[in-house]
């Protein structure tokens, strides 16, 4: 059913390591203070500084303020009041297997089409299991993300602010039956998976990607002194783009 297979070695990343590894360094920063779980009611600008206020009443201020929320991003912006960027929202799952010797050193994709991809999950010992078709459960073509299921959220997420789908009580189902279906059809019965876990995420592509589905970094400058910079990403290896905006405020 293929015309060509290629045997080819391909790098990965973990990305609980980085995250940990970012976390240890940020932590040792004396000018830092990180915050989780923060939840933003507004955005104002004044002369010196953005203000941004926060549901448990405190109030931040900073001459600086870079809006990287990925798919939070366009809901930042309507806060401010500045242009948003054109953007459609899908809310996707990842499935996480558990895989038997034959297939753990191996990572299968089936290119050009609506096919899959079953690869190493960073060194999580959990293969990631996706899908053209079935990845994405759902689509939002809004200026801010708006889906059925945030009616059904008790306010857990809106469209003025997204919450974590992996907490939400109306999460999707899993779409695993559908995404094995399709894998099986072209693995050999050696190579086993079986389910353990789903990760759901909201992406937002660029409408401009719908055409290549390329995902570049598209960096915006709002204003200067006080500074608002928006920036959004689809490919962690494109963070680079950011480097010589930093470097320059």
């Amino acid at each position: 059913m293929c015309d060509g297979a290629f045997l080819t070695r391909e790098y990965t990343y973990d990305a609980l390591m980085l995250r940990d590894y970012f976390i240890e360094k940020i932590n040792g920063l004396k000018n830092v203070d990180v915050k989780y779980g923060v939840k933003i009611l507004g955005i104002e600008k004044t002369d010196h500084s953005y203000v941004v206020e926060c549901e448990d009443c405190q109030r931040f201020a900073a001459p600086f303020l870079l809006n990287a929320t990925y798919a939070g991003t366009n809901q930042i912006l309507n806060m401010v009041g500045y242009e948003k960027f054109g953007i459609k929202y899908e809310l996707c799952e990842i499935i996480l297997c558990d895989v038997n010797e034959k297939l753990a050193p191996y990572g299968f994709t089936v290119m050009d089409g609506p096919f899959f991809s079953i690869m190493p999950f960073g060194k999580t010992g959990l293969h990631s299991l996706t899908s053209v078709t079935f990845t994405p459960h759902t689509t939002s073509y809004d200026e801010t993300p708006n889906f059925a299921c945030q009616s059904r959220s008790n306010g857990y997420c809106t469209s003025f602010r997204l919450g974590n789908c992996n907490d939400c009580p109306v999460k999707p189902e899993s779409a695993f039956p559908y995404m094995a279906g399709l894998a099986r059809k072209y693995l050999k019965n050696e190579y086993e998976f079986s389910y353990r876990a789903s990760l759901f995420s909201m992406k937002p592509i660029l409408m401009s990607s719908e055409i290549d589905d390329s995902r570049p970094t598209v960096i915006r400058i709002y204003s200067k002194n006080p500074t608002f910079i928006s920036v959004l990403s689809g490919k962690i290896n494109t963070v680079y783009d950011l480097d010589e905006v930093l470097k320059d405020d």
